[in-house]
């Protein structure tokens, strides 16, 4: 799946989300979603959640926030260009609409909001810019023009590691952070936090290069598969060392 804008190299654009090896130990469903979308002018849109293991309805919850993110940036950038977009004061407005759809649906279900708890990470990638948001522990990580990687968005964690704020945690918007590029960004790489003790160097959340480096070269092959990155999340050895559900999201050019 890719996009392209006119002139601009091709958007190669792999995703998957795994269930993880406790979940399925435990007869849980996974509780982690994404969605993607991409404009006719090739811009990208991307978002992803994943639901608090203490939430019933938390599966629920990932794909309600997922789809409600990415409709509310189509309906921001269906009158305004992602390079003229204030993007701190349109993030606040896109998370309330994700959170006010999860509050509707669980009006509509007869049930408490905070049953579909969940993070939110989401953005938009156009030729020569991106802009993301989050709430919560998951990562993005961003590879510049000249090959550089960083993190863009890092995770965020309470006292102990497995402690985050949800879209539907109160005053939750308050934790939002949010990242602009207006320079072209190479590739980047949005995750859910089962990945994030792999992926990161911890305390710093400093991006392992031997981590992303062959991921996003295997994203730019035009020959790559979204069946190879879920074999990849499911393999031994990355549920060795992580048994939580997973969540990647590859853009490459």
């Amino acid at each position: 799946m890719f996009g392209r804008a006119p002139g601009a190299r091709k958007i190669m654009i792999l995703s998957a989300s795994v269930i993880g090896t406790s979940h399925i130990r435990a007869g849980l469903p996974c509780q982690d979603a994404h969605a993607l979308a991409a404009l006719p002018n090739g811009a990208q849109l991307f978002a992803l959640a994943d639901g608090a293991g203490s939430a019933p309805r938390s599966d629920e919850g990932a794909k309600l926030i997922t789809g409600a993110a990415i409709e509310a940036l189509k309906a921001v950038l269906a009158w305004q260009s992602a390079a003229q977009t204030d993007w701190p004061s349109t993030f606040k407005t896109i998370f309330e609409a994700a959170l006010g759809g999860v509050r509707q649906y669980a009006g509509d279900m007869q049930a408490d909001a905070n049953a579909f708890a969940g993070t939110l990470l989401c953005g938009v990638w156009w030729d020569g810019g991106l802009a993301a948001a989050q709430v919560g522990d998951g990562a993005l990580v961003i590879r510049a023009a000249d090959g550089g990687l960083a993190t863009a968005l890092a995770p965020a964690n309470g006292e102990y590691a497995n402690e985050t704020v949800f879209l539907t945690t109160r005053n939750a918007l308050e934790t939002m952070q949010v990242f602009t590029a207006s320079k072209p960004i190479t590739g980047l790489c949005a995750m859910s936090d089962g990945l994030t003790r792999l992926a990161l160097q911890w305390p710093a959340r400093a991006p392992h290069a031997n981590f992303f480096e062959p991921l996003l070269a295997f994203a730019a092959s035009a020959e790559s598969r979204n069946a190879e990155i879920e074999a990849f999340l499911s393999s031994p050895r990355v549920c060795a060392r992580s048994d939580d559900d997973k969540t990647m999201i590859l853009f490459a050019k």
